[in-house]
């Protein structure tokens, strides 16, 4: 039954039977509900059959209903019924046919048990938390969720249907318990644990996944700052679905997350922890294919025409697409037109007869068909070759070389335009047969036009072009200071410097960059540092440093908060009291904390320390001091733009023990429950310490929750003085604490008495039971103490007016003290001596194999049996009992039989220890039945099969029976049921018949019968095999008793004189199994007999190989175990192919003599060992 069952719901009777007090009641589901009936005030007219009552369930359905009289209570009737279904139930009462005026009653029924809860399961600190409770089907009721103890606040959610979500934010990293109740019920399971992880912070580098090549591993590293365990899970989607994600390494050293993509195209990466999603994913990945760029085209091409090629990059994903063409080593100017969905035109102007190298990258990967070599041939130009720098600097000179094998220094002229046309003036001079150079100096940045004339004609491929820079020009704006993590990022113009390629590197290019144009000549560059130390840019633009390149950027760590919402302190503060914490910031922070109204506490910042080895943080030490009690936010921003630092906002709670109350401490008396009420529904979020003691001793205490941090205390005081009761919230005192109680003794109880078998004498592992009656002033106290002092547990359950039923459960053999106490006074008789005994202890050997039906405990089936020993009239037979592990107790035998009782004679051999003796008198069953302490032991009673003394011949033979003198009717039955005319009776009563056939031949008189004779033929017994015999393994010989009578089968197993352990069993039919146990690897001799007649004239002689046989290097032979003076002993060593050279064998005779051995290989491929004893004694090998 439920705690408090049953339950009693009055109805107070008005005029004629009417009812008063409220109609409506819960009451729990198949729990005995009790309503009792007052009639009119000194009207006692009424009968029980008078009174009828009809309970009616949710179904329809009638609920069995009874009605009791209250003997003590004349006019007060007793209605029970035991609801099964959940719902409302009506009960009509009617007295002498006149239904109660407040009928019907109303009883809803519920079901705490169908409650579900389920998502129960980890938290993790700080982050919300939820679990469901399903009570649809348990009904009406309230419902009471309490989270260690109401400290840790909740959010019901009603989903409908009565089912409800329930939220709630762990702040520490400790077990919570979440108790719930249903009516003051507890549903099943309750208490729930959640274990709660600390709040760990997680971080993971996708630096080098932003652009990854398909079919090639892709790593990202991951890192969780931390030391308690959790759940990190990592997942890739790609285009075509989900792609295989490894994760290696471990949280101290760190964790590496590896995917592999097939498939062109974004990957999202999505990062969780304790199922909550990692900052920074999901994150995408772009996957690429460099493989599948093509470049076409450039297959004829000649000095002076352009020569155009075709770059498809559509398939390839996205990346960046890098084209160089060079010509003797030489990059020359090449122009790139875009024609639509990552597809370019490249052209270039082959100055010079020789092969051009293009080379086409895509994201720093070459792709497919690349280097392309171009043959360039001579155009119509009469061999004329020019080659053309590459962009030159403003300012410095610039040269044009020249190759013309006809013409002369006179007839060459160069003329160089500027971009605005202007000339430029240039020199021209001869550098040997054929060889010419014209240099000349930029003046403006920009596209220079190159004219080259021969007897002024210009040549083939003329005017060239040539780009002019300026490096100086180039402006690089906001290299400010960074942030560990947080994006740098820094301004380009360009607009002046002309055309080139602009190169940004961070750290050498440890660090990477990503560039983005903010218009037509301006760049955004940027970088995330992972490290807090200076950071070197370097900027170069056609390979040039622009002004002030390298530059520095000096880089420190992240804000960070210290001692605040990290668990390294408490998130707890007393209201009145300063709550600090540090802050780790480059710049001052900028800290905020709004009370529980939402309204600003002032806050005190200084500034302690400069940390940091690389680059300088300060260490902020943040105050405040907290005025009301509730939860304050505490804002922590920090950096140029004020962004809030990790973690913040914060959260603490302020509590005030002085706003705890406790009430209602009244004086209380021993062994009756002393309560006491605490409210601390004021003082905030905390944990509440209840200490009760007296004489420096503490006494259990049981909190009961009633809502709202309301709180009633229970302790049964147990002895009569001051009880101290000790009240501390979060580890402060209470106003008052500590409380005192005055406890005082209660009456004497003088009808307290105890009885029962718990007291005197019980079984082990029992339940042992004592009555406790006359306890009318007092609870009583039962201590039982076991042999060695050790305490066993009691229960105690009361009966109602005075009486309990006390229970324990002994689980030692022996004598038990049973102390009962009524406020610190013994009950009549106490302390108790009870002995406890164990029936199952004691043990039964000897009845005999085979011969006995039920249980035997003691039996070796492993010892040598050398033949089955039946039970005999007139043979004694005797078997032992052992009680002395059972403990103290009376033990008693009884032999019989169904007609009579045998008498049985009992030798105490030692204590406990038993020899019982008795002779069998008949063939009928005997039984023999044991008890200790009027139990059964186990497998009593036995029975045991009696069989008359067998007598045995061979057919062909003389059968002999010693026959009563007085007996001279006497006559010899055959095995096929006629008389047998040759029985022979001689006057000193030997009677003597041939025996000529197989079987049993009865000898009987007019008295009845006299004896039997089993005919036997043990030639007819044939050994049908004998199995393979390997050391240390069961073998067996089977053989076939068929024809040769009721014969009983033995045997005998030696190997070297030593007996070996054996035992026969029969199989179906006429076959039965020798089953022996050989250790030796030599030879054994085995005989066979037919109750008593040898079956062969020499013993069998069975080989037993080695265990392992032909799979390790063996010994076997008698020669390893026997030996016999002076004549040669031998054994074989089985080599495994190995030679004889590698074994050596030695043989020391008695003394430690030593013994000449000779050895030699025979054909089967043994090694055989041969050596002779001299003396008698023990020899080793």
């Amino acid at each position: 039954l439920s705690s408090g069952s049953p339950w009693k719901v009055e109805v107070m009777a008005g005029p004629l039977g009417g009812g008063g007090g409220e109609p409506t009641r819960l009451i729990p589901a198949r729990v005995p509900a009790v309503f009792e009936i007052s009639t009119s005030s000194g009207d006692t007219t009424f009968s029980k059959n008078e009174v009828g009552v009809t309970v009616t369930a949710p179904s329809r359905r009638p609920v069995t209903a009874r009605v009791l009289d209250i003997a003590e209570r004349p006019g007060v009737f007793r209605i029970e019924f035991t609801p099964e279904e959940v719902g409302t139930h009506l009960i009509d009462v009617s007295i002498a046919d006149d239904k109660l005026a407040a009928a019907p009653l109303v009883a809803k029924v519920y079901d705490a048990s169908l409650i579900k809860v389920t998502d129960v399961g980890n938290a993790v600190v700080g982050q919300d938390c939820q679990f469901r409770v399903d009570a649809s089907a348990a009904g009406e009721g309230q419902l009471e969720i309490s989270i260690n103890e109401g400290e840790v606040p909740n959010h019901v959610q009603v989903v409908g249907g009565g089912r409800c979500l329930v939220f709630w934010r762990p702040e520490t990293a400790t077990p919570h318990r979440v108790d719930i109740k249903f009516n003051g019920e507890p549903v099943p399971s309750s208490p729930f644990i959640f274990h709660v992880a600390p709040a760990q912070r997680v971080t993971i580098d996708t630096s080098q996944v932003e652009l990854i090549p398909v079919g090639e591993l892709a790593s990202c590293s991951v890192r969780v700052e931390g030391s308690a365990g959790g759940e990190l899970t990592v997942t890739v989607r790609g285009p075509r679905g989900e792609v295989p994600v490894r994760l290696t390494g471990d949280a101290v050293t760190g964790l590496v997350a590896s995917f592999t993509p097939k498939n062109v195209g974004p990957h999202t990466l999505t990062a969780q922890y304790n199922n909550q999603i990692v900052p920074d994913t999901p994150f995408v990945c772009k996957a690429y294919d460099s493989k599948l760029v093509s470049v076409s085209g450039g297959n004829a091409a000649r000095v002076g025409v352009p020569v155009q090629l075709a770059v498809d990059a559509a398939q390839a994903g996205e990346g960046n697409l890098e084209i160089t063409v060079a010509a003797r080593g030489l990059n020359i100017p090449t122009q790139v037109h875009p024609q639509g969905n990552a597809r370019f035109t490249v052209s270039f102007t082959p100055t010079e007869a020789c092969d051009h190298v293009v080379n086409v990258s895509f994201n720093k990967m070459r792709v497919p068909g690349c280097p392309l070599v171009i043959q360039v041939s001579e155009g119509g130009g009469g061999g004329a070759r020019v080659t053309v720098p590459g962009p030159v600097p403003l300012h410095q000179s610039a040269s044009l070389t020249l190759q013309h094998p006809t013409a002369s220094l006179d007839q060459i002229e160069v003329n160089v335009e500027g971009p605005n046309g202007a000339s430029v003036p240039a020199a021209v001079a001869a550098q040997g047969a054929g060889l010419f150079r014209a240099d000349f100096v930029p003046r403006a940045v920009g596209e220079h036009r190159l004219n080259v004339l021969v007897d002024s004609v210009p040549i083939p491929a003329s005017p060239f072009h040539l780009k002019v820079y300026d490096v100086t020009a180039i402006r690089v704006k906001d290299v400010t200071h960074g942030t560990v993590g947080k994006p740098v990022t820094f301004l380009v113009e360009t607009m002046a410097a002309g055309p080139g390629n602009l190169e940004v590197t961070v750290n050498g290019g440890r660090v990477p960059t990503a560039a983005a144009a903010q218009g037509a000549h301006t760049y955004a560059i940027s970088f995330t540092p992972r490290d807090p130390r200076p950071h070197t840019v370097e900027l170069r633009f056609n390979g040039d440093h622009v002004p002030g390149s390298p530059f520095v950027c000096h880089v420190s760590a992240p804000a960070r908060v210290i001692g605040a919402g990290s668990g390294e302190s408490p998130d707890k503060v007393s209201v009145g009291e300063a709550y600090s914490f540090s802050v780790d910031s480059p710049t001052s922070p900028h800290v905020e904390v709004l009370g529980p109204a939402r309204r600003p506490v002032p806050v005190q910042v200084s500034a302690e320390e400069t940390i940091g080895e690389n680059e300088a943080s300060k260490r902020y030490t943040i105050s405040f001091v907290p005025v009301d009690v509730g939860d304050h936010s505490i804002e922590v921003r920090a950096g140029a733009m004020g962004g809030h630092v990790e973690g913040s906002p914060f959260l603490v709670k302020a509590y005030s023990a002085a706003r705890v109350n406790v009430t209602d401490i009244s004086p209380g008396v021993v062994g009756r429950p002393v309560s006491f009420t605490i409210n601390a529904s004021h003082a905030g979020a905390g944990n509440l310490e209840i200490i009760v003691a007296v004489n420096g001793r503490n006494v259990p205490n049981y909190v009961q929750s009633e809502g709202n941090a309301r709180f009633k205390v229970n302790f049964k005081p147990v002895e009569a003085a001051p009880h101290t009761l000790s009240v501390r919230f979060n580890g402060q005192a209470v106003p008052g604490s500590p409380f005192s109680c005055a406890v005082s003794a209660p009456p004497a109880a003088a009808d307290a008495r105890a009885a029962g078998p718990g007291l005197v004498s019980t079984p082990r592992a029992e339940p042992a039971e004592i009555q406790l009656t006359g306890f009318h002033t007092g609870e009583p106290t039962v201590y039982v103490a076991g042999p060695g002092g050790t305490t066993v547990r009691s229960r105690l359950s009361p009966s109602g007016e005075g009486r309990y039923t006390a229970t324990y459960t002994p689980e030692a053999v022996g004598r038990h003290t049973v102390q009962v106490t009524c406020a610190g006074r013994h009950v009549p008789g106490s302390p108790f001596t009870c002995n406890v005994y164990d029936v199952r202890r004691v043990r039964v050997t000897g009845l005999g194999p085979g011969e006995l039906e039920g249980t035997l405990e003691g039996l070796s089936l492993d010892e040598v049996v050398e033949e089955e020993r039946g039970v005999e009239v007139g043979k004694p037979v005797t078997f032992s009992v052992d009680a002395a592990g059972a403990g103290e107790g009376t033990l008693e035998l009884v032999v019989s039989t169904p007609s009579t009782t045998v008498k049985a004679e009992v030798v105490a051999v030692a204590r406990g220890l038993y020899d019982v003796t008795f002779v069998p008198v008949s063939r009928e069953p005997h039984r023999v039945s044991v008890t200790f302490n009027e139990q059964a032991v186990p497998g009593s009673p036995f029975v045991c099969r009696v069989s008359e003394p067998h007598t045995y011949v061979q057919i062909g033979g003389i059968a002999t029976v010693e026959i009563d003198e007085n007996i001279s009717d006497v006559e010899v039955i055959s095995p096929t049921g006629t008389r047998v005319a040759e029985a022979h009776l001689e006057d000193t009563g030997l009677l003597t018949f041939p025996a000529s056939r197989v079987g049993r031949y009865v000898v009987k008189s007019s008295r009845g019968p006299i004896a039997d004779v089993e005919a036997l033929d043990p030639s007819a017994v044939k050994v049908l095999s004998v199995g393979d015999a390997v050391a240390h393994r069961p073998a067996i010989l089977t053989v076939s008793t068929a024809g040769a009578g009721n014969g009983r089968l033995s045997g005998r197993v030696t190997c070297g004189g030593a007996g070996v352990p054996h035992s026969v069993r029969r199989r179906g039919g006429a076959r039965q199994e020798l089953v022996w146990h050989p250790a030796r690897a030599a030879p054994h001799r085995v005989t066979l007999h037919w109750s008593h007649a040898p079956l062969q004239l020499q013993p069998l002689l069975v080989d037993v190989l080695p265990a392992h046989h032909g799979q390790e290097v063996s010994a076997s032979g008698l020669g390893l175990y026997q030996a016999q003076v002076n004549k040669v002993a031998s054994f074989s060593i089985d080599t495994l192919g190995r030679p004889a050279r590698e074994f050596d064998v030695v043989v020391s005779g008695p003394g430690s003599r030593a013994l000449p051995v000779r050895c030699y290989q025979t054909k089967s491929g043994l090694l055989q060992a041969e050596y002779t004893i001299t003396d008698v004694g023990q020899s080793t090998i």
